[in-house]
């Protein structure tokens, strides 16, 4: 879980912590305005990790084929505003707050859907893309250099681990 301590203040939330430090270091802005808001990006695809948790956490295999058509509909709207967006980021030419939130959750439907119900959700390999803005999208972002340095984000068993954890299963 992320954790910032600065100045006496405490905050655990990821998009608390960018925005807090965007407004503490507005050198680079993350905020700026593209083709679309990050807040309105935001705001569109809040229900997604929502369903990706309902998903991952239930046993049940009866609710699978109702959580998997929920998560769809929210990688779908997904797919449609990044289609519509000019650029290789989510709200247009540059990275904005929007990238920098959905990403780790993009990361986590990736590793935990295939392990926990053996389901392929991006074609990151050349084959045939389910949502091919999304799956582009989610390809380009993995392989930024930002992403990838290791200091970035959870390995996969610590991903798995979280949430089998959230399963209940350790």
């Amino acid at each position: 879980m992320p954790c910032l301590v600065h100045n006496g203040i405490s905050m655990i939330d990821s998009l608390a912590i960018a925005e807090y430090l965007e407004k503490t270091f507005p050198y680079a802005s993350l905020t700026r305005q593209g083709a679309t808001s990050y807040q309105e990006v935001i705001e569109k695809t809040s229900g997604f990790f929502p369903s990706l948790s309902a998903l991952i956490k239930n046993k049940d295999p009866a609710l699978d084929e109702s959580l998997f058509q929920t998560l769809n509909a929210e990688l779908d709207t997904l797919d449609t505003i990044i289609s519509s967006t000019p650029g290789k980021f989510v709200c247009g030419v540059e990275i904005t707050l929007a990238d920098l939130y959905l990403l780790p959750q993009l990361y986590h439907a990736l590793v935990t859907v295939e392990h926990f119900k053996g389901v392929e959700m991006f074609h990151l390999d050349g084959s045939e893309p389910t949502r091919p803005a999304l799956d582009n999208y989610v390809a380009r972002m993995l392989d930024l250099e930002e992403f990838n340095n290791k200091k970035c984000y959870y390995s996969v068993d610590q991903v798995i681990y979280g949430w089998k954890s959230a399963r209940g299963e350790v």
